[in-house]
């Protein structure tokens, strides 16, 4: 001892311990030495622990302390630790489950003041190891892991584990994980924890089933194989570009809101950082079947499902495909998507899924069905094109058959607002079966038969089928140069009528000629404007009017009689009795009868009046009878 100096009292010693326990309430396991030597002197201790064991596993190692004031420690130790030990530090309400044995070497370094910044490297390898928690969708029922680690790099070298689902690999490094999980938030958010790491495995896709919502009974099944480097930022998920990748097999989907259960899917996707590829995509229905095949190009960031994407400044992604169907079944697939179809939305679930969830991309693909059922218009060898912009679905260049004929067109659809979405397109039949397309869209059929050409364009609002109807607004030509139309009812019976009349007979089949119309559809109505075609020897049918959606007809026209039904009709006596001797200069060749069409679809009131043309044989006509003939005959230089 040397009071004048700066560290008066100068001391060496050496202390050897043994069996010594030591404990910690509220801390399970001891701590236990067997033999211990320590040296110290003056600001400096050095403890080599030579035998020792902490809860029941070996423990080794050296420690040295300098400096007592502000200390810094220097150090190794290894040894093997139960995993079941550090369960109690997790938080409770996770219920964090961790077992197995763990190997552990680790060195460190630095003064204790500034634990964060110590150096310290290490090694960690675990056998028979389990996890479980409310965290994961199932427990890692085993795993092994031989991982490395220092201040600068976190190597994971080998990690195995065994999901009831199915078994993953990882391998790869984490540069500063371990100080961005030391640091504070703060802190946190100006570090860059790059990975650059490779998982495969397989596993079974009814994993995901538990974080499916309950509405529905979803079930998923399938298996999914991945193979996939991630090299990117940690602390920025939306900074990792994936490469690898991922086929999935024996896939299924139930759920009670879709309309018809997913039988089966496949897919084989490669994945790069900048590009999707999706080498096959398989979708198998009750009723349809999908083929699809393309590219997804700058999916990264974009359509990543976190908050630092910055899709304001992120390329948006464009899609490019090939779409092609034995049968697709769009009444079925997507009921709501049919509007004005007729389908019965009562029957569907209260919390349906949305018929169609656009992601917001461009893209542009070609599609081609054997038969696409749409609005329960069976179209076949239907082939065209699509572009997918701003929200915005377009068909264009489109071929294909429906009613045995060949149709061409165009379509549209805006789904920028998606509670109402606007279609618009154009369309052109020709050679499509006359009776099919009335039987479809109105309640006129079984009446008019033979090859009829359309051609128009429409536009509508909506997904319910009373919005779209309402909203419908159509123009349209067709015309007929051969067919033949069948009456009955009401219309048969008033000409049948006047045929009596004439000594003819007017058979419920008739011949059409050359019938043309405009038709048009607004305000709920189906409009014909001048519709024009010869009925058989009979004469000219002129129609105009329309049909509510509601049931309600109102149509007017005229019946223009042939040439010889005219003659008949003034040589003969009884109905038009005299009416000869009006027209001594023979102008008259043919008359023409009003034709009024009143009532309901279903209760129609046809009204073919001729009782303008005169009284029974022997009446008088007076000058205000013949007046009432203006306008209904036919002069000899109009046809």
């Amino acid at each position: 001892y040397d009071g004048g100096r700066a560290q008066p009292l100068s001391y060496a010693g050496m202390a050897t311990l043994s069996d010594m326990v030591m404990s910690k309430k509220g801390l399970d396991g001891e701590l236990r030495l067997g033999r211990a030597l320590v040296d110290f002197k003056p600001d400096n201790l050095r403890l080599n622990i030579e035998e020792a064991s902490f809860y029941g596993q070996p423990l080794q190692g050296h420690l040295v302390v300098d400096g007592f004031d502000d200390p810094t420690v220097t150090g190794a130790i290894s040894g093997r630790c139960d995993l079941s030990y550090i369960t109690p530090f997790f938080p409770a309400e996770d219920e964090h489950r961790l077992t197995g044995l763990m190997d552990f070497d680790l060195k460190l370094s630095g003064r204790i003041e500034q634990a964060r910044e110590m150096t310290f490297s290490g090694s960690v390898q675990v056998t028979g190891g389990s996890y479980s928690s409310a965290l994961l969708p199932e427990p890692i029922e085993s795993f092994t892991l031989d991982l490395f680690f220092d201040n600068n790099v976190a190597r994971i070298n080998q990690f195995s584990g065994t999901m009831p689902s199915g078994q993953m690999n990882l391998s790869g490094r984490i540069d500063n994980l371990v100080p961005y999980l030391m640091a504070d938030s703060m802190t946190q958010e100006k570090m860059e924890v790059a990975v650059d790491a490779r998982m495969n495995g397989r596993i079974n896709l009814a994993v995901v089933n538990r974080f499916l919502p309950p509405t529905g009974d979803p079930n998923v099944g399938g298996s999914a194989e991945v193979d996939i480097s991630l090299v990117g930022n940690m602390a920025d998920p939306a900074s990792i570009r994936p490469r690898g990748k991922i086929t999935l097999s024996d896939g299924s989907l139930i759920d009670s809101r879709l309309p018809e259960p997913v039988e089966l899917f496949e897919a084989t996707l490669r994945v790069q950082p900048d590009t999707i590829i999706i080498d096959k995509f398989l979708l198998q229905f009750s009723s349809s079947d999908i083929a699809f095949t393309g590219k997804l190009t700058d999916p990264f960031p974009y359509l990543l499902p976190v908050e630092s994407a910055q899709r304001a400044r992120a390329k948006r992604p464009r899609l490019q495909f090939e779409f092609s169907s034995h049968r697709f079944d769009l009444d079925r697939l997507f009921p709501e998507a049919v509007p004005g179809s007729g389908t019965n939305r009562a029957a569907l679930p209260a919390d349906s899924i949305p018929p169609l969830i656009l992601p917001d991309i461009d893209g542009w693909g070609t599609f081609s069905a054997d038969t696409i059922i749409y609005s329960q218009v069976e179209f076949t060898g239907l082939q065209g094109k699509v572009r997918i912009e701003d929200r915005r679905i377009s068909c264009y260049d489109v071929t294909g058959k429906v009613y045995s004929g060949d149709v061409s067109g165009s379509t549209t659809i805006d789904l920028q607002d998606f509670e109402n979405p606007h279609y618009s397109g154009e369309y052109q039949a020709t050679g499509i079966e006359a009776n099919d397309f009335v039987s479809r869209f109105s309640k006129f059929g079984g009446h008019i038969f033979g090859k009829i050409n359309l051609q128009g364009s429409y536009s509508a609002d909506g997904w319910e089928p009373d919005e779209f109807l309402n909203s419908l607004t159509m123009n349209s030509s067709a015309e007929m140069h051969d067919g033949r139309m069948v009456t009955s009812g009401p219309l048969h019976t008033a000409i049948a009528g006047l045929a009596k009349q004439v000594g003819q007979s007017f058979e419920k089949e008739q011949v059409l000629k050359a019938l043309k119309t405009k038709i048009s559809v607004q305000d709920g109505r189906v409009s014909l404007d001048k519709l024009k075609t010869g009925v058989g020897k009979v004469g000219d049918l002129e129609l105009g009017g329309y049909y509510a959606f509601d049931g309600g007809i109102r149509y007017r026209g005229s019946l223009l009689l042939s040439r010889e039904w005219t003659e008949q009709l003034m040589s003969q006596g009884g109905l038009l009795g005299g009416l000869a001797g009006l027209f001594a200069d023979k102008s008259v060749e043919r008359i023409k009868l009003p034709l009024a069409i009143d009532g309901t679809v279903d209760q129609p009131a046809v009204k073919l009046d001729f009782s303008a043309l005169g009284q029974n044989l022997g009446d008088n006509l007076t000058k205000d009878a013949g007046n009432l003939l203006k306008g209904l005959f036919k002069k000899k230089d109009k046809k």
